[in-house]
């Protein structure tokens, strides 16, 4: 049997790229609503999302292990089959009439699971392209990830509309079938796993959650505040459509849908544009600036806009990120390099969550994302001001 092409290779991992989205993307939609709906409180939003951070939190190391451990293709399948049954046994239960513990029992299973196969899908990448076209594939790649983010917004609020609660789960367990079968379609491609001569054996240090390395910092800081307003945003987005706009689930799933679109002209923006001039902080400062702007601008149309910036800078960073670690970091250590930097990310969510739950119902949507802004915008400000010189673009 002849071994795939390349080109092939390419299309099959952006096919998984695209499906996971889409699939993740209604999930997080769906979860979020339904909670809403059957609690009517956000700090209940807010203590499902902790949870699912600390089961991320306390595992992530060890995901970052397996990855590098094991081919990137082998975790994926691996992943795919068990979101799979996840969201079978949630809709299960849901059909027998336990929709919240389904949610809740689900979502901590579902953040583990995705958080592991997201790590493998970007090792896999340097092994797919060489250095010179690490930008521009993963830009690529991020376009395709945000277009099905973009068409599972529509979805999530069209299912949430017109289909049963039992049933909305059917829709990302197929997008999981699709994911599933094209990393089995590019099993007979292997990355290269360059320097990767270590034994398979799992070192204690490596399975607890730790402080990124030096080089590591700065990417950490900026990527946890700009990972925390995304997740603050899936937090009480349901919140800020149904209890401050008074509009549908219609209307939430075009609130997600203007994230999407976003974040994919922040994609489209790194592809025809050089990365040395592109200094991580300014992205945390526009996040903040956006986040701000809740304070002022407080109806539908405005949300929109501000998410369509939310997602732009909160893209545009990840990416810079990304490359930044496929850069400095061997094929053999990437898993591991790139759990670091998501474990400061999950501390941050987890104290921003806690805030959340305790003050959910004090304070409007709107006031939160302000607040959290002016904390963004504070930091990125103190950080710009004392470590200018050293602030590293991506190279």
């Amino acid at each position: 049997m002849s071994m795939t092409t390349p080109r092939t290779s390419h299309c099959h991992y952006l096919l998984c790229v695209t499906a996971s989205a889409v699939g993740r993307n209604i999930y997080f939609i769906v979860v979020a609503w339904l909670m809403m709906k059957y609690t009517a409180d956000p700090s209940a939003i807010a203590m499902l999302l902790a949870a699912g951070s600390c089961a991320e939190f306390l595992t992530t190391n060890l995901g970052g292990v397996v990855t590098d451990r094991y081919r990137p293709q082998l975790t994926c399948l691996v992943c795919d089959g068990f979101r799979i049954l996840t969201m079978a046994a949630a809709t299960a239960g849901m059909m027998l009439g336990y929709p919240v513990q389904s949610l809740v029992a689900s979502w901590v299973l579902y953040a583990v699971l995705d958080r592991t196969y997201l790590t493998a899908l970007q090792a896999m990448i340097p092994g797919m392209v060489d250095a010179a076209r690490l930008l521009s594939f993963n830009s690529t790649a991020y376009v395709w990830m945000q277009i099905g983010n973009f068409c599972a917004a529509v979805a999530g609020g069209l299912l949430l509309a017109f289909t049963p609660d039992y049933l909305s789960l059917m829709a990302p367990l197929s997008c999981f079938l699709l994911s599933f079968g094209s990393s089995f379609a590019r099993r007979e491609v292997y990355c290269d796993r360059r320097g990767n001569a270590e034994p398979v054996t799992f070192l204690r240090r490596e399975l607890f959650p730790g402080l990124p390395q030096r080089s590591l910092v700065l990417p950490s800081v900026v990527y946890a505040f700009i990972y925390a307003a995304g997740m603050m945003v899936s937090v009480l987005g349901s919140a800020l459509v149904m209890g401050e706009f008074g509009r549908s689930a219609l209307a939430f799933g075009f609130v997600e849908a203007g994230w999407a679109a976003g974040s994919v002209l922040g994609c489209l923006w790194l592809l025809f544009r050089s990365a040395k001039s592109d200094a991580l902080l300014w992205h945390l400062l526009a996040t903040g600036i956006i986040l701000t702007n809740f304070l002022v601008f407080q109806n539908l149309f405005a949300a929109l806009l501000q998410m369509m910036g939310l997602g732009l800078t909160y893209n545009s960073a990840r990416i810079l990120i990304d490359v930044e670690i496929q850069r400095s970091f061997p094929i053999s250590q990437l898993g591991r390099a790139r759990s670091q930097v998501h474990t400061v990310c999950m501390a941050v969510s987890l104290s921003v969550y806690g805030v959340v739950a305790l003050i959910g119902k004090a304070l409007a949507p709107s006031v939160i994302f302000g607040w959290f802004g002016l904390v963004a915008l504070f930091t990125g400000t103190v950080f710009w001001a004392c470590f200018r010189r050293d602030l590293p673009a991506v190279r």
